[in-house]
């Protein structure tokens, strides 16, 4: 087959990795695979594309709403699109959603499909919310299948009538799962994992929340919450790993609060598995979320989690269980099961228990790039009543 994935960005993000996998396996599998990305990217992701994928670059497929630019990316994408003349268009992410899918239908694709990674229309204003489920609505009506990474990205859609039932499939966002639950087995020397970062206490308990740093995700937000936090727990760490626009207010408001050593601007990190090792608890303190992989991983590598309660993610935390969701317009109600759960061994350790007995076989990277090549096979077949363009076996 001859595919086309279209994302808004292409930075080191959750959906950003999900798709990138789905681009290696298919070019392994001897796909013609080409993908469209927009102004935000870096040479971090880029490098973990297979060299065999066509990558090029929209400069005017930007995140926020800019009409001008918007409407220059849909003639770009719609031309570029003609030209190569692909089976399956692939969509990741509202924006490139939206577009990617409009232009993909003037340039009359066979089959478009839409990743659900997050949606625009949930936990925002009332005015965006209804902008946005139109947007959606409207590009539905053209949309072949929508693969979901959780089940309250899909039933948040069927609720907004984008979409049929018989057109929503669940598709986890895969990943390497042996590689977290290996490094809980033999977690580190934390002196050696974080080596050049200045830490206070001399027994640290570390609070790890692992995303790219942006406003949805609160960052800056939850600092004051936590040197409160901090001042009560002499061990408690924050680690803060990722990269993102939002570094730079970090660093400045760690500084302010006077937590350096107590808050740890860690950066991208590739070995976040041996991060993960170390750590006490997973946090994630986001307004809105699909299905955060990095949840998926604090749990796999063993830490009870503490979450806001976003859309989907009782899925995957079952509060008092395996972890604690908390009211998502309140920063500060993350605080006491934070401190329980430094403070409460046997608690800990039985939550802890909790997350090492659970199956997380469906997020296997493996099994999500089989099922996105199945269902391409099956979307293609129903539409048209005939298979896609025949493939090569899988290559290394």
């Amino acid at each position: 087959m001859n595919i086309i994935h279209i994302i808004t960005r292409l930075n080191l993000g959750g959906s950003e990795e999900q798709t990138t996998e789905c681009c290696n396996y298919q070019v392994r599998c001897g796909h013609t695979v080409t993908l469209f990305y927009g102004e935000e990217a870096c040479q971090e992701a880029l490098d973990k594309l297979d060299p065999r994928i066509t990558a090029l670059q929209v400069p005017s497929l930007v995140w926020g709403i800019e009409p001008l630019n918007d409407l220059r990316a849909w003639r770009i994408l719609k031309g570029l699109i003609a030209q190569r003349r692909p089976d399956i268009v692939h969509t990741h992410a509202s924006k490139a959603g939206i577009i990617g899918r409009l232009a993909a239908r003037a340039a009359k694709v066979p089959v478009i499909i839409h990743g659900v990674h997050i949606l625009p229309f949930v936990n925002v204003s009332a005015h965006k919310a209804w902008v946005y489920t139109l947007l959606e609505r409207w590009v539905g009506r053209f949309t072949d299948a929508f693969f979901d990474v959780g089940i309250g990205m899909r039933d948040a859609c069927l609720a907004a009538k984008v979409g049929l039932p018989e057109q929503h499939y669940l598709v986890p966002s895969g990943m390497d799962i042996d590689r977290y639950r290996t490094a809980a087995q033999t977690p580190p020397d934390w002196r050696a994992v974080l080596d050049g970062h200045a830490i206070t206490p001399t027994d640290p308990q570390f609070i790890t929340l692992a995303s790219i740093l942006e406003v949805r995700k609160r960052q800056v937000a939850f600092l004051p919450v936590f040197a409160r936090l901090a001042a009560r727990n002499p061990n408690a760490v924050l680690l803060l790993v990722g990269d993102g626009q939002e570094r730079q207010k970090l660093a400045q408001r760690i500084q302010d609060l006077r937590l350096e050593g107590r808050v740890v601007l860690t950066g991208y990190r590739r070995d976040i598995e041996q991060i993960l090792a170390i750590s006490h608890i997973g946090l994630m303190t986001s307004e809105r979320e699909g299905l955060s992989r990095a949840v998926i991983q604090y749990l796999l590598a063993g830490c009870p989690t503490v979450s806001t309660y976003v859309t989907g993610i009782d899925e995957v935390i079952t509060d008092g269980v395996n972890g604690f969701l908390t009211d998502l317009y309140d920063l500060e109600a993350l605080v006491p099961p934070l401190e329980r759960l430094l403070n409460e061994p046997a608690l800990y350790q039985r939550m802890r228990e909790a997350t090492l007995r659970a199956d997380y076989a469906r997020w296997d990277n493996r099994v999500m790039v089989e099922m996105v090549e199945d269902l391409y096979q099956k979307v293609y077949s129903q539409k048209h009543g005939h298979p896609p363009p025949q493939t090569q076996a899988p290559q290394a």
